[in-house]
């Protein structure tokens, strides 16, 4: 059975740029160009409808479905930094102790420890600086690689990417 532990004292700038990351391959994972285009679509017959006659209740319903969409997602990522530096902050020591083992990682902290196996997990990011992992939809795991041995991150993506839906590698 492999096994690899580590300990990871994280910090706030790490925590903004894994919330930051995360919503960004959130954003670039469920819009693709389908819906990028209908947006341009939408966008450009508003500018063209505003210019001749006046805006009827579809187009401002259109905006209104805009606004409201970009609006939903902004908030969501807000809520979800908040809640993180929340964490952050209640810890007292910062120190977060990880156990990876075949079937499952273990993440403690002196606010608790949860165990998820790796079927759970559902997408990676494999960022220069990080690896973050998503659990579910809106949940995520942000390891900093400088404080990680090699193998274990390796170990990591192998288990990951085993059960995953997405991938995605630094750029």
């Amino acid at each position: 059975m492999t096994t690899f532990e580590f300990e990871i004292t994280y910090s706030e700038p790490q925590v903004r740029r894994a919330v930051r990351a995360f919503y960004g391959f959130i954003l670039k994972r469920e819009l693709d160009w389908k819906l990028y285009l209908a947006l341009g679509l939408v966008i450009t017959g508003l500018i063209l409808r505003s210019r001749g006659d006046r805006i009827g209740w579809f187009e401002w319903s259109l905006c209104g479905v805009l606004v409201s969409g970009t609006l939903f997602f902004f908030m969501m990522y807000r809520v979800h930094l908040q809640q993180s530096l929340e964490r952050l902050y209640q810890m007292q020591t910062r120190i977060v102790r990880f156990h990876a083992q075949d079937d499952s990682l273990t993440v403690a902290s002196d606010l608790g420890s949860s165990t998820v196996p790796w079927s759970t997990f559902t997408s990676m990011l494999d960022r220069p600086d990080c690896l973050i992992l998503g659990v579910r939809k809106t949940a995520m795991i942000m390891i900093p690689k400088p404080e990680v041995d090699t193998a274990a991150l390796d170990f990591i993506r192998t288990r990951v990417a085993g059960h995953r839906h997405t991938v995605q590698q630094p750029h």
